[in-house]
């Protein structure tokens, strides 16, 4: 084994150290919606997910069903794909998104614009621009792989991306599934992954670009997500950090310039639950009498009755932590 396979068998075993949140291998006909089953569909006996698009403008997207949420947390993705049949413009993406989004961030929606996509394509250009493609950042920025070496059809590769939470910090590492020789490895920093609990195999087919009705095939294959297991130093942190936020919100933001204090104070009762090892009732407390308080305009697009704090901007920075913290929580028990 060489030196630089000793490094990617190394990087792949770390996968067995976390929580894994999402596999799919393909033996089985998997539970995905298919905007164009006859473009986007299982290949029955052969376990893989295919996409096979014609150049036309067409659009095509395969998509998983919700899993549980990866959000402020190191994570590893992996998959496999392979190229089958390539020769114009046109490319399949692979896209981890949260169920609450479109297929395609934008500077409207995004909730912090220093967030980061996790969207891969296979790119080509009439079979003289063979590139795999990573990141996609708000102003559009792209990482290619280098021009040599470029892919080739018909052959496998997985990829390890491997997400460092507290660094910021994104590894991308290529290999040759049958041999694992490495053939590419980068790294991406000052990067802050969004939220995402759902996968996407797609795109958008380029108008009559190389020739109307040509055709491309992409397959990919052992999709997995596995992201590093929490522990209740991370609840408390995140919990702490939402104390903070409300200690800072505009008095005017709640129903009554009370409501902020005992907020903060039941938050305090789920650190003590904690601390003393109560998990399940530090979820029932969080769950059950403190984030329905503050849902409204997350559930319905507007303050409810119920709710504690009365305007959607400030409930925007203090709801999805919470709830991030409740799924970290849950996942302890």
């Amino acid at each position: 084994m060489t030196k630089r396979n000793a490094l990617v068998f190394m990087m792949l075993s770390l996968v067995g150290l976390g929580q894994e949140v999402f596999y799919q291998d393909f033996e089985q006909e998997p539970n995905w919606q298919s905007t164009r089953p006859d473009l986007v569909y299982w290949a029955g006996q052969d376990g893989h997910y295919y996409t096979r698009v014609q150049d036309d403008g067409t659009q095509y997207y395969g998509i998983s069903p919700p899993f549980s949420v990866v959000e402020n947390s190191s994570f590893e993705f992996t998959f496999d794909v392979n190229p089958v049949v390539t020769g114009w413009g046109t490319y399949p993406n692979l896209i981890l998104k949260h169920e609450s989004e479109g297929l395609h961030r934008t500077r409207e929606n995004r909730t912090n614009q220093l967030l980061w996509d996790i969207r891969f394509e296979v790119h080509w250009d009439d079979s003289n621009y063979n590139k795999f493609i990573m990141i996609f950042t708000m102003d559009g920025t792209q990482y290619l792989l280098p021009i040599s070496p470029t892919f080739q059809r018909n052959t496998w590769y997985r990829h390890l991306l491997a997400y460092d939470v507290d660094s910021e910090t994104l590894s991308w590492t290529v290999t040759f599934r049958d041999s694992g020789l490495v053939f590419h490895q980068g790294t991406f920093e000052g990067c802050r992954i969004g939220a995402f609990n759902q996968m996407v195999v797609g795109h958008q087919g380029v108008a009559p670009h190389y020739g109307l009705g040509r055709w491309c095939t992409t397959l990919f294959d052992n999709l997995r997500v596995v992201r590093s297991a929490p522990d209740k130093e991370d609840v408390s942190n995140a919990l702490l950090s939402v104390m903070d936020q409300i200690s800072l919100l505009d008095p005017a933001s709640f129903k009554n310039k009370n409501r902020a204090a005992v907020l903060i104070k039941k938050i305090d009762v789920v650190l003590g639950l904690m601390l003393d090892d109560d998990l399940e009732s530090a979820l029932d407390k969080l769950v059950n009498d403190i984030l329905g308080k503050l849902d409204g305009c997350a559930v319905s697009g507007e303050p409810d009755g119920g709710d504690w704090i009365i305007d959607c901007p400030a409930q925007g920075l203090v709801y999805p932590q919470l709830q991030a913290a409740a799924t970290l929580l849950n996942d302890l028990i």
